[in-house]
Protein backbone atom coordinates (compact mmCIF):
# COMPACT_ATOMS: atom_id res chain seq x y z
CA UNK A 1 0.00 0.00 0.00
CA UNK A 2 1.21 3.23 -1.13
CA UNK A 3 2.16 5.76 2.13
CA UNK A 4 3.30 9.57 2.04
CA UNK A 5 6.97 10.40 3.49
CA UNK A 6 5.17 13.25 5.81
CA UNK A 7 2.18 13.82 7.93
CA UNK A 8 -0.27 16.84 9.13
CA UNK A 9 -2.36 16.25 12.61
CA UNK A 10 -5.39 18.31 12.24
CA UNK A 11 -8.26 18.80 15.05
CA UNK A 12 -11.17 19.68 13.75
CA UNK A 13 -13.66 21.48 16.81
CA UNK A 14 -16.31 20.80 14.22
CA UNK A 15 -17.68 17.97 16.49
CA UNK A 16 -17.56 19.52 19.71
CA UNK A 17 -19.57 21.56 21.63
CA UNK A 18 -16.33 22.56 23.78
CA UNK A 19 -12.91 21.95 24.61
CA UNK A 20 -13.75 19.17 27.38
CA UNK A 21 -15.68 16.80 25.40
CA UNK A 22 -12.37 16.73 23.09
CA UNK A 23 -10.48 14.50 25.83
CA UNK A 24 -12.53 11.44 27.49
CA UNK A 25 -14.05 11.94 30.89
CA UNK A 26 -11.19 10.35 32.91
CA UNK A 27 -8.36 11.95 31.26
CA UNK A 28 -10.48 15.56 31.09
CA UNK A 29 -10.68 15.17 35.33
CA UNK A 30 -7.00 14.36 35.66
CA UNK A 31 -6.02 17.67 33.10
CA UNK A 32 -8.33 19.67 35.31
CA UNK A 33 -7.07 18.27 38.37
CA UNK A 34 -3.34 19.10 37.43
CA UNK A 35 -3.40 22.10 35.99
CA UNK A 36 -5.00 23.36 39.56
CA UNK A 37 -2.42 21.83 41.52
CA UNK A 38 0.29 23.46 39.17
CA UNK A 39 -1.06 26.46 39.85
CA UNK A 40 -1.38 25.91 43.76
CA UNK A 41 2.21 24.87 43.52
CA UNK A 42 3.58 27.90 42.08
CA UNK A 43 3.32 27.81 37.98
CA UNK A 44 2.30 30.30 35.84
CA UNK A 45 0.58 29.85 32.28
CA UNK A 46 0.73 32.68 30.32
CA UNK A 47 0.39 33.55 25.99
CA UNK A 48 2.80 36.09 24.74
CA UNK A 49 3.93 37.53 21.52
CA UNK A 50 7.09 35.86 20.39
CA UNK A 51 10.12 38.09 20.63
CA UNK A 52 13.83 37.42 19.87
CA UNK A 53 14.92 37.73 23.80
CA UNK A 54 12.45 35.38 24.28
CA UNK A 55 13.72 32.65 21.48
CA UNK A 56 17.20 33.20 23.52
CA UNK A 57 16.12 31.71 26.17
CA UNK A 58 13.97 28.86 24.82
CA UNK A 59 16.10 28.08 22.34
CA UNK A 60 18.38 25.86 24.21
CA UNK A 61 15.27 23.97 26.16
CA UNK A 62 14.09 23.07 22.86
CA UNK A 63 17.24 22.24 21.23
CA UNK A 64 18.36 19.95 23.99
CA UNK A 65 15.26 18.13 23.97
CA UNK A 66 14.77 17.64 20.26
CA UNK A 67 18.10 16.20 19.91
CA UNK A 68 17.87 13.44 22.28
CA UNK A 69 14.73 12.18 20.13
CA UNK A 70 15.27 9.52 17.49
CA UNK A 71 15.60 11.62 14.28
CA UNK A 72 15.32 14.64 16.12
CA UNK A 73 14.73 17.70 13.62
CA UNK A 74 15.82 20.95 15.01
CA UNK A 75 13.61 23.61 13.55
CA UNK A 76 15.15 27.19 13.08
CA UNK A 77 12.94 28.71 15.21
CA UNK A 78 14.61 32.00 14.58
CA UNK A 79 13.79 31.54 10.95
CA UNK A 80 10.30 30.91 11.56
CA UNK A 81 10.26 34.19 13.55
CA UNK A 82 11.24 36.56 10.64
CA UNK A 83 9.55 35.13 8.24
CA UNK A 84 6.31 35.56 10.16
CA UNK A 85 7.22 38.62 11.04
CA UNK A 86 7.72 40.03 7.37
CA UNK A 87 4.44 38.39 6.27
CA UNK A 88 2.33 39.38 9.13
CA UNK A 89 0.94 36.11 10.67
CA UNK A 90 1.06 36.47 14.44
CA UNK A 91 3.17 34.45 15.99
CA UNK A 92 2.60 33.63 19.68
CA UNK A 93 4.17 31.08 22.69
CA UNK A 94 1.71 29.50 25.60
CA UNK A 95 4.37 29.21 28.09
CA UNK A 96 5.64 27.91 31.35
CA UNK A 97 7.26 29.65 34.18
CA UNK A 98 7.82 28.95 37.55
CA UNK A 99 9.77 31.06 40.16
CA UNK A 100 10.13 33.21 37.87
CA UNK A 101 12.14 31.11 34.89
CA UNK A 102 10.97 29.56 32.22
CA UNK A 103 9.91 25.98 31.56
CA UNK A 104 8.84 25.36 28.67
CA UNK A 105 6.49 26.58 25.71
CA UNK A 106 4.48 25.88 22.80
CA UNK A 107 4.50 28.30 20.28
CA UNK A 108 2.35 28.79 17.30
CA UNK A 109 0.71 31.06 14.61
CA UNK A 110 -2.82 32.55 14.16
CA UNK A 111 -4.52 32.17 10.91
CA UNK A 112 -7.54 32.91 9.71
CA UNK A 113 -9.49 29.40 10.75
CA UNK A 114 -7.31 27.65 13.17
CA UNK A 115 -4.27 28.34 15.13
CA UNK A 116 -1.11 26.34 14.06
CA UNK A 117 1.35 24.25 16.74
CA UNK A 118 5.23 25.24 14.66
CA UNK A 119 7.50 24.09 17.71
CA UNK A 120 7.19 22.84 21.73
CA UNK A 121 9.22 22.19 24.41
CA UNK A 122 7.92 21.14 28.16
CA UNK A 123 9.26 18.89 30.91
CA UNK A 124 8.83 15.56 31.36
CA UNK A 125 8.12 15.56 34.88
CA UNK A 126 6.89 18.50 37.01
CA UNK A 127 8.10 19.50 40.45
CA UNK A 128 4.94 18.34 41.96
CA UNK A 129 2.88 15.12 41.75
CA UNK A 130 0.26 15.36 38.93
CA UNK A 131 -2.73 12.78 37.66
CA UNK A 132 -1.29 13.35 34.34
CA UNK A 133 1.15 14.96 32.53
CA UNK A 134 2.29 18.65 31.89
CA UNK A 135 1.87 18.40 28.13
CA UNK A 136 -2.06 17.62 28.31
CA UNK A 137 -2.55 20.44 29.89
CA UNK A 138 -0.81 22.30 28.07
CA UNK A 139 -2.60 21.23 25.20
CA UNK A 140 -5.80 21.53 26.90
CA UNK A 141 -5.00 25.16 27.29
CA UNK A 142 -4.00 25.25 23.95
CA UNK A 143 -7.46 24.06 22.54
CA UNK A 144 -9.06 26.67 25.04
CA UNK A 145 -7.55 29.47 23.65
CA UNK A 146 -8.34 28.36 19.55
CA UNK A 147 -11.75 28.18 21.20
CA UNK A 148 -11.83 31.72 22.36
CA UNK A 149 -10.83 32.92 19.31
CA UNK A 150 -13.68 30.64 17.73
CA UNK A 151 -11.41 29.30 15.40
CA UNK A 152 -12.56 25.89 13.39
CA UNK A 153 -9.78 23.93 14.52
CA UNK A 154 -5.99 23.05 14.90
CA UNK A 155 -2.94 22.51 12.91
CA UNK A 156 -0.59 20.31 14.87
CA UNK A 157 2.72 19.75 12.90
CA UNK A 158 4.19 17.86 10.84
CA UNK A 159 6.16 14.71 11.71
CA UNK A 160 7.49 12.16 9.30
CA UNK A 161 5.85 9.04 8.31
CA UNK A 162 7.35 5.57 9.27
CA UNK A 163 7.14 5.86 12.68
CA UNK A 164 9.44 3.71 14.83
CA UNK A 165 12.02 4.18 12.49
CA UNK A 166 11.67 8.07 11.37
CA UNK A 167 9.98 9.19 14.52
CA UNK A 168 8.72 7.26 18.12
CA UNK A 169 5.67 5.75 17.85
CA UNK A 170 4.31 7.30 21.06
CA UNK A 171 4.08 10.92 19.35
CA UNK A 172 1.41 9.15 17.32
CA UNK A 173 0.01 7.88 20.09
CA UNK A 174 -0.59 11.14 21.84
CA UNK A 175 -1.65 13.28 19.07
CA UNK A 176 -4.58 10.64 18.68
CA UNK A 177 -4.77 10.69 21.99
CA UNK A 178 -5.56 14.81 22.16
CA UNK A 179 -8.26 14.16 19.37
CA UNK A 180 -5.77 15.17 16.55
CA UNK A 181 -5.92 13.10 12.72
CA UNK A 182 -3.59 12.53 10.09
CA UNK A 183 -3.47 13.85 7.02
CA UNK A 184 -0.97 13.58 4.21
CA UNK A 185 1.05 16.64 3.84
CA UNK A 186 2.19 18.45 0.95
CA UNK A 187 3.84 21.56 3.43
CA UNK A 188 7.26 19.76 3.33
CA UNK A 189 9.78 20.06 -0.02
CA UNK A 190 10.71 16.61 0.44
CA UNK A 191 6.59 15.07 0.24
CA UNK A 192 6.64 11.95 -1.68
CA UNK A 193 4.81 8.92 -1.99
CA UNK A 194 6.28 5.27 -1.57
CA UNK A 195 4.42 2.12 -2.14
CA UNK A 196 7.44 -0.57 -0.74
CA UNK A 197 8.33 -0.84 3.20
CA UNK A 198 10.63 -3.59 3.96
CA UNK A 199 10.50 -4.48 8.21
CA UNK A 200 13.28 -5.48 9.62
CA UNK A 201 11.27 -7.07 12.20
CA UNK A 202 13.69 -5.52 14.85
CA UNK A 203 11.13 -3.03 16.92
CA UNK A 204 7.09 -1.94 16.50
CA UNK A 205 6.46 0.27 13.25
CA UNK A 206 3.40 1.88 12.17
CA UNK A 207 2.34 3.52 9.02
CA UNK A 208 -0.26 5.74 7.65
CA UNK A 209 -1.33 5.13 4.52
CA UNK A 210 -2.17 7.42 1.40
CA UNK A 211 -1.10 8.80 -1.91
CA UNK A 212 -3.65 12.09 -2.78
CA UNK A 213 -2.07 15.45 -1.06
CA UNK A 214 -4.04 16.96 1.71
CA UNK A 215 -6.76 14.07 2.06
CA UNK A 216 -7.10 12.84 5.50
CA UNK A 217 -5.66 9.39 6.52
CA UNK A 218 -7.76 6.32 7.26
CA UNK A 219 -5.54 3.42 6.97
CA UNK A 220 -2.42 2.42 8.50
CA UNK A 221 -0.37 -0.76 9.15
CA UNK A 222 0.74 -1.56 12.48
CA UNK A 223 3.69 -4.24 12.89
CA UNK A 224 4.26 -5.97 15.94
CA UNK A 225 7.43 -7.82 17.10
CA UNK A 226 5.61 -9.38 20.48
CA UNK A 227 2.34 -10.59 19.29
CA UNK A 228 2.11 -11.96 23.26
CA UNK A 229 3.14 -8.96 24.91
CA UNK A 230 0.68 -6.65 22.01
CA UNK A 231 -2.15 -9.15 23.15
CA UNK A 232 -1.06 -8.86 27.46
CA UNK A 233 -0.72 -4.50 26.48
CA UNK A 234 -3.08 -3.19 23.77
CA UNK A 235 -3.50 -0.09 25.80
CA UNK A 236 -0.16 1.08 24.18
CA UNK A 237 -1.68 1.66 20.84
CA UNK A 238 -5.02 2.17 22.52
CA UNK A 239 -5.25 6.14 20.61
CA UNK A 240 -4.98 3.98 17.50
CA UNK A 241 -6.86 0.93 17.69
CA UNK A 242 -9.51 2.65 19.34
CA UNK A 243 -9.90 5.07 16.23
CA UNK A 244 -13.05 4.86 14.46
CA UNK A 245 -12.01 6.71 11.55
CA UNK A 246 -8.76 4.76 11.18
CA UNK A 247 -8.80 1.28 9.71
CA UNK A 248 -5.72 -0.33 11.20
CA UNK A 249 -3.81 -3.29 10.01
CA UNK A 250 -2.02 -5.89 12.12
CA UNK A 251 1.15 -7.76 11.03
CA UNK A 252 3.19 -10.13 13.60
CA UNK A 253 6.59 -10.62 13.01
CA UNK A 254 7.19 -13.98 11.55
CA UNK A 255 8.17 -15.97 14.50
CA UNK A 256 5.46 -15.08 16.24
Amino acid sequence: MQYPSHILWKISFQNYSSVEEIFSKKTYKKILSSYKRMLEFGYEFEIKIVTPDFIKIFLPLYENNILKKRNGNVRDVLKYYQNYKDTGIPFYCLILNFNGELCGALLFTERKDRLSAVVKYFPSEAKCKLPSNITLVVEYLFFKEAYKLKKKGIYHGVDTNVFGVNSEIGLAMFKLQIGCRPHISSVDSTYSISDKFIWDEKEDVLIFHGSKPKEKIVSSTLYITDKQLFKNSQDKYGALLKCSDIKTQIKYKTDN
